[in-house]
This record gives C-alpha cells, sequence and structure tokens, in this order.
C-alpha cells in the first residue's frame, strides 16, 4: 500500500490535470463506486475507485473515454476497454 501511494504522490507531481483540472462526479448513485473526471487543457483524467474488498460492476455513461490508457492501476489485469467494468 505504501508503494502504491508513492506512485499516486509521483502521479500528481506528474500530471498537472490531478490538482488544476475540472472535477466532474461521474456516478453519484453507487455506494461501492467513487468516479470522476478532471479536464483540462484538452486532456481527460478518469478516476474509478472501488473502497470495498467486493467485485462490483460500474457502467460508465456513455462516450466518457475513447481510447484510454491507465496510468496506475493495483490490478495487473486491469481492463483496457470501457463501457462495463468490473
Amino acid at each position: 500500500m505504501f508503494y502504491h501511494y508513492q506512485k499516486l504522490i509521483r502521479l500528481r507531481k506528474t500530471y498537472d490535470i490531478i490538482s488544476n483540472g475540472e472535477y466532474r462526479l461521474l456516478i453519484e448513485d453507487d455506494p461501492n463506486v467513487f468516479a470522476y473526471m478532471r479536464n483540462w487543457k484538452n486532456e481527460h483524467l478518469l478516476v474509478i475507485s472501488n473502497f470495498y474488498g467486493n467485485m462490483v460492476d460500474v457502467s460508465l455513461p456513455v462516450g466518457v473515454v475513447k481510447n484510454p490508457t491507465i496510468i496506475i492501476s493495483n490490478y495487473r489485469d486491469s481492463q483496457t476497454t470501457w463501457g462495463e467494468l468490473d
């Protein structure tokens, strides 16, 4: 967990969008998932967090992300196709 947070701190220093981007909450009614977008200078950052120990299916609004690149995940087999996530 310590090393994961070290990576998060490095990302914050590397990508200005993390601290400067406009925040928009994506999923308001899901008690298991915290998902939001940050937009800044034609860049888009999608953050999806599941703070629970159970697998959760996530449906994102259509057109949220095109051609995504994962910059951090705590799962080696993270999905790279979007729409329905687990």
